[in-house]
């Protein structure tokens, strides 16, 4: 053994004391589990003594990495969340995912004291449960913004993004049992918004970012700090994702509905995708197009890059006769022609009445 010093100076049982989890010329780990082996070690391996083990309780690890010309030392109290290095400099978050993803046996001995504790940095991946991650990112919103539940209290993402990271690590998507999970918890925890950031889409499938989106838009939440245009842009990813937003914001109310110009939350839709100022015409098919043009009128196809031709023109007019002076701005149109399918249409529907 590379300490046997130090296991002499510890009682004869010193399975009471210290346990050596891992001793190679590469990496040793200790916990120290009473007072005196705290002490004990803090003396070998810290000048300056700040852990107090009768203030921040017992079960310190000391973790030691061979370096060159010295031992590198940090030492990790999950209970008080005190990781700190011989230099009395501290560890991020991050920095001790990178330490467990150097060293992977050390998620093992770290796992079930780091889960108790809340600090997800030292679990592996595909150990993380939905209440896991519900249990620490409700400890990060309560914490970040004093409340436990509230839906337009606003995320810091300079906080977010860092503490996102020592979960998860950076710049790569995420497992998609994991990307599940994440997104069920952040539901139960209002922290919805946070993950249709800019720099944390990209760990989701766009497709998961889609349905997130939506059910945030239909829950109500304020959209404080969310930027549409980078949600939109992000699901150009996806064939799919794109046909499954403008779906579900632009849904067809059956082709008897009369209402539909006066719809608010269709052209309300209508008017969210065109502030993103970003070009969905070649998603939008002509079924679509036709419900746009009825619903929102000739100004949202032309500003939806939507090139209006007789046939869609006679079409729109079809669904809602009502937009008939929209269209004579278009001089290629047959506009008597159109005024003839929208009085019929008008007296078709009058007779259904």
């Amino acid at each position: 053994m590379f300490l046997i010093n130090e296991l002499l100076a510890l009682k004869e049982d010193t399975s009471k004391e210290a346990i050596f989890h891992i001793d190679t010329p590469e990496l040793r780990v200790i916990e120290a589990k009473t007072k005196h082996a705290v002490g004990f070690f803090n003396e070998i391996y810290f000048e300056d003594e700040e852990y107090q083990p009768f203030k921040y309780g017992i079960g310190c690890y000391f973790v030691i990495r061979n370096v060159p010309k010295q031992y590198d030392v940090i030492r990790i109290s999950f209970k008080s969340k005190q990781f700190i290095t011989r230099s009395n400099i501290r560890v991020t978050l991050p920095e001790l995912r990178n330490l467990c993803h150097h060293f992977p046996q050390l998620y093992d001995v770290f796992e079930v004291q780091a889960k108790k504790e809340g600090i997800l940095a030292c679990v592996k991946y595909d150990h993380f449960t939905v209440e896991d991650l519900t249990k620490s990112m409700g400890n990060f919103y309560k914490h970040q913004t004093g409340r436990r539940s509230h839906q337009t209290a606003y995320i810091d993402m300079s906080k977010f993004k860092p503490w996102f990271d020592s979960l998860f690590g950076a710049g790569h998507m995420l497992p998609d049992k994991l990307q599940q999970a994440f997104v069920a918890a952040a539901t139960k925890t209002s922290t919805s918004l946070a993950l249709l950031h800019r720099d944390i889409m990209p760990r989701f499938d766009p497709m998961l970012v889609c349905e997130l989106f939506l059910s945030v838009k239909g829950s109500g939440i304020s959209y404080m700090g969310l930027e549409v245009d980078e949600v939109v842009k992000y699901l150009l990813k996806d064939k799919a994702a794109v046909m499954k937003l403008l779906d579900e914001l632009l849904p067809d109310p059956g082709p008897h509905n009369t209402t539909i110009s006066s719809d608010m939350s269709f052209n309300s839709a209508v008017n969210e995708l065109i502030s993103t100022g970003v070009d969905l015409s070649p998603y939008i098919n002509d079924e679509k197009a036709v419900l746009i043009g009825a619903g929102a009128g000739a100004d949202a196809l032309k500003k939806m890059n939507i090139k209006v031709d007789d046939e869609l023109a006679t079409k729109v007019i079809t669904r809602n006769p009502a937009r008939i002076k929209e269209f004579e701005s278009f001089s290629e149109l047959n506009i008597n022609k159109l005024k003839e399918k929208a009085r019929v249409a008008l007296l078709a529907r009058a007779g259904k009445r």
